[in-house]
């Protein structure tokens, strides 16, 4: 009988522990997003020298949703380890691997992926036409924290711009998500008429950083011609038959 209630102890630990994770995960895009936005003045704040609890840190944000996102997520890991992970950035400005760090985001090293397919609608248009870049993947095994991103790059080769969508906690099974953007000439792409090289990537972690893995990648392209233009912006939607979660960004140059 006493071996019969061990047991059921157990179970009962290990479940609470199953939905303290569950929980705790959902926070992921609230806090990346956070980390993105609010990672300088935590840094300058916590350098300070005046980080002696969570409150006193978290109330020198300037709006009280900062201030509640940043208790929140200082809340669960202690003032000790918050400051120990703001401490170790660096250079390495990464806002997933922080919020992993700060455990409400999962990892897992030995996720796997592969792209499936990867195709532009329309492949030619005009200035002002929207493209939609259309990504299928597939998990092997559990991703952690991860992003699928796609990079554009120009005809000239030396400009372009790119987003990326998080994917937490994607268990196996096959996915699909899109991007979608206006060629419209601006002061951060002039559009050039030409040959577009579009890269995909599906990563453990961000794509692109130290702590990134790339798992899978595949390459399209294609072509704008010359025209009028129309306002527009990069945006990316997703599904999947598999669980998980997923947000996206708005558009990114570099």
């Amino acid at each position: 009988m006493m071996i019969k209630y061990i047991t059921i102890a157990i179970l009962f630990i290990a479940s609470l522990s199953l939905i303290k994770a569950n929980v705790e995960f959902t926070l992921c895009p609230t806090c990346v997003d956070f980390i993105s936005n609010d990672m300088g003045d935590l840094e300058k704040i916590i350098s300070g020298g005046i980080a002696t609890s969570c409150g006193a840190v978290c109330s020198l944000l300037p709006s009280n949703l900062e201030q509640g996102a940043c208790n929140l997520l200082c809340d669960i890991v202690g003032i000790d380890e918050f400051i120990k992970v703001f401490n170790n950035i660096g250079e390495d400005a990464d806002p997933v691997w922080i919020c992993e760090e700060l455990t409400v985001c999962p990892k897992n090293k030995k996720s796997d992926a592969t792209l499936l397919a990867a195709e532009v609608s329309p492949t030619s248009g005009p200035h002002g036409t929207t493209f939609t870049i259309g990504v299928a993947y597939k998990v092997e095994s559990t991703l952690g924290t991860g992003e699928v991103a796609v990079m554009v790059v120009d005809p000239t080769g030396s400009n372009g711009f790119g987003d990326a969508q998080l994917i937490v906690n994607t268990q196996p099974g096959q996915y699909s998500t899109s991007f979608s953007f206006a060629a419209k000439p601006s002061e951060d792409e002039s559009f050039p008429a030409g040959v577009y090289q579009v890269e995909l990537n599906v990563c453990e972690g961000a794509c692109g950083t130290k702590h990134g893995i790339v798992l899978s990648s595949s390459t399209t392209n294609f072509t704008v011609t010359s025209g009028p233009s129309v306002t527009g912006q990069m945006t990316g939607s997703g599904s999947g038959s598999g669980s998980g979660s997923s947000s996206g960004s708005g558009a990114a140059f570099f």
